[in-house]
């Protein structure tokens, strides 16, 4: 149950990144949904940054997600290792 928890974690940690990077290197994000715009950075830099910030923002469940069930592994391998 936690190893498949750790997997959804580390895929909602790990889904944004070709996207995040893709905008970083190229300095142009393309924006999502219905009528998808391309924003460059050079051309609206506010703009590209609340964009790149919010793509950022979508690993956070990811992150906490895997890290909380680290922890827990992490506790449970060291108190089983201290009991005996």
């Amino acid at each position: 149950m936690l190893l498949v928890l750790l997997l959804a974690g580390i895929a909602l940690l790990v889904a944004p990144l070709p996207g995040i990077l893709g905008a970083l290197s190229s300095g142009v994000i393309v924006r999502k949904g219905h009528g998808s715009v391309r924003v460059s950075r050079a051309e609206e830099p506010e703009r590209f940054r609340k964009l790149l910030n919010q793509r950022i923002a979508t690993m956070i469940p990811g992150a906490i997600i895997v890290g909380v069930l680290l922890l827990l592994i992490l506790a449970g391998l060291f108190g089983g290792a201290a009991q005996g």
